[in-house]
């Protein structure tokens, strides 16, 4: 089993370290609360504080950004501008700082809400169910004041850690040629392109079988292939392409008895599947021609059940073709019943009636007879 497992070494993420400058708009760390939202405390003077409440949201309340990323691989969205939005918190004129994208990798920011978001915990922190992180980077981070300090607070966290250790992972699988699906992408083309090579196979035996008019199935299949003498033509063929072509023989050797499609019900579903391709090229020669006539005629089977047969002619070029559309049962031999069978194959085959331009039948009054016909 472990031949089937793909080991990779374990990605170590380093903790980014965040310069020791001063920046003025940092706040003491007493100041700040839980995850590095800040909170007024005293010495800031009572009109302040009541402006700050009123102007200013720690957390984005609103719907959420567009212009941020919408998945994984869509990566942190950073816009660079020369000037952020700004906003009046406490006496100052605050805003976002570019400098903190080189700070920090996973800093994305959305011009819309005009908040700052953490794009490892958005997209990867979901995966660590034992981590909770607050909703500050997640819904949107707004508070300029308290900026520096929360995003150092934040770059600690065991939840952010973890979402970062798991953005490294999908980054590296991501790579080209390291990636996970490309590991086992060779694999598979190569079994894709020896199932389509085999079904090749299968699919032109049956048509050298059709368009020879010989019987596909043996006497004595369900005997087992290995002690039949004779397979039947269809398996006989299949068997003999194997003798040439190393891919048939493998699939017919080692597939096992349901993954051959040698059964009959793949056999009848391939001519179905035929027949409608030809059906198909047929309606459309009549299409490209404007005109066709009509050819039927009905007679019993071996089970004595009438058979009505379809047959149209139209023009191809200049060469007459004649082609079969169909065997159909019929429901009843009066012409009622022959007319709605002849519309209904015509239906079928997306061949419009209307553009009949003549018809032939036998002789049978109820073929075309002039009180009562079955004459589309």
């Amino acid at each position: 089993m472990d031949r089937f497992v793909l080991k990779r070494p374990r990605i170590e993420v380093q903790v980014e370290q965040v310069p020791e400058s001063h920046d003025p708009r940092e706040e003491d760390a007493s100041q700040r609360g839980p995850d590095g939202i800040g909170e007024a405390r005293g010495g800031e003077d009572e009109e302040n504080v009541e402006q700050e409440a009123a102007n200013v949201s720690d957390i984005s309340q609103g719907p959420e950004a567009a212009d941020i990323s919408q998945g994984p691989g869509d990566g942190p969205k950073r816009p660079i501008r020369k000037l952020y939005p700004s906003r009046q918190i406490g006496s100052q004129q605050r805003s976002f700082n570019g400098a903190w994208f080189d700070t920090y990798s996973w800093v994305e920011y959305s011009v819309e809400t005009d908040s700052v978001f953490c794009f490892a915990c958005r997209h990867f922190l979901g995966a660590g169910k034992r981590f909770h992180s607050g909703p500050a980077f997640t819904n949107g981070f707004k508070n300029w004041k308290n900026a520096t300090g929360a995003f150092k607070e934040h770059n600690g966290s065991a939840a952010h850690r973890f979402a970062m250790e798991a953005w490294a992972e999908f980054k590296q699988t991501t790579k080209d040629g390291s990636r996970l699906g490309n590991m086992i992408d060779a694999g598979h083309l190569k079994l894709v392109k020896e199932n389509r090579e085999y079904m090749k196979a299968v699919v032109m035996s049956l048509r050298y079988t059709a368009c020879q008019g010989i019987a596909q199935r043996g006497h004595r299949e369900q005997e087992g292939e290995e002690n039949s003498v004779n397979r039947g033509n269809f398996r006989e063929l299949l068997h003999l392409i194997g003798e040439f072509d190393v891919t048939v023989a493998k699939k017919l050797n080692d597939n096992p008895q349901n993954a051959k499609y040698t059964h009959q019900d793949i056999q009848n579903e391939i001519f179905q599947i035929m027949a409608d391709m030809v059906r198909s090229e047929t309606s459309a020669e009549i299409r490209e021609a404007e005109c066709f006539a009509l050819m039927v005629d009905e007679t019993k089977d071996v089970s004595k059940s009438e058979q009505l047969s379809i047959v149209v002619c139209y023009l191809k070029g200049e060469q007459v073709r004649k082609e079969f559309l169909h065997f159909r049962r019929t429901e009843g031999l009066d012409a009622d019943s022959l007319l709605s069978t002849i519309k209904q194959t015509l239906s079928q085959c997306n061949i419009d009636p209307h553009m009949c331009v003549g018809q032939c039948y036998d002789g049978a009054a109820v073929m075309s007879g002039s009180s009562s016909s079955s004459s589309p």
